[in-house]
């Protein structure tokens, strides 16, 4: 038998969440990749637009506010990715994939700002609403010099997604507690 306060408390409990339905945010802390780098999203989008192919590596770091260090390198695989949307390419041969590969390379910046909000939608499913941005440059050189202009992937983020407390409960979850 459960004793009559348990009951009301439980009670006013609930109510208390299908009143606060979608008005009772839980915040949701703030996903984010070199957020420092820029001061907004326009400032690092701006600086990539006056970045042209032929020009050398130092004047494009230059523009983008960046070290050399600060960038991620990219490895053969992506480079071909990179340009021509896969890294299975078939050469005549291998001296001719040498010769084009050799003064290729190339670096990937990801610059990423998504804030993220959490709130009840009912009694049991939680919606979470994501906005902000998730942008990644990549830039390939040949020989010192731009070979074509950034390529820049991604773009602002604004969606919801919903779950229940079941879609968190797993089987290995209930294993785990079992065997403890």
């Amino acid at each position: 038998m459960v004793p009559h306060t348990l009951r009301v408390g439980l009670m006013v409990f609930l109510l208390f969440l299908a009143g606060c339905a979608d008005y009772a945010p839980v915040p949701g802390g703030t996903d984010a990749v070199n957020p420092s780098y820029y001061s907004t999203k326009e400032d690092f989008l701006s600086r990539l637009s006056g970045i042209d192919p032929g020009m050398p590596e130092k004047e494009v770091l230059a523009k983008m506010g960046r070290r050399e260090e600060e960038l991620n390198l990219l490895r053969r695989n992506e480079i071909m990715t990179a340009l021509l949307g896969s890294s299975i390419v078939t050469f005549d041969d291998d001296a001719t994939r040498e010769n084009i590969l050799h003064d290729l390379y190339g670096y990937k910046l990801n610059y990423k700002i998504v804030k993220r909000r959490h709130g009840f939608s009912s009694l049991i499913r939680i919606r979470t609403d994501e906005k902000g941005f998730d942008y990644t440059v990549t830039l390939i050189f040949y020989q010192g010099m731009l070979f074509e202009k950034p390529l820049v992937t991604g773009g602002i983020v604004n969606g919801s997604s919903s779950k229940t407390f079941f879609d968190f409960l797993s089987p290995g979850i209930a294993v785990d507690r079992i065997t403890k």
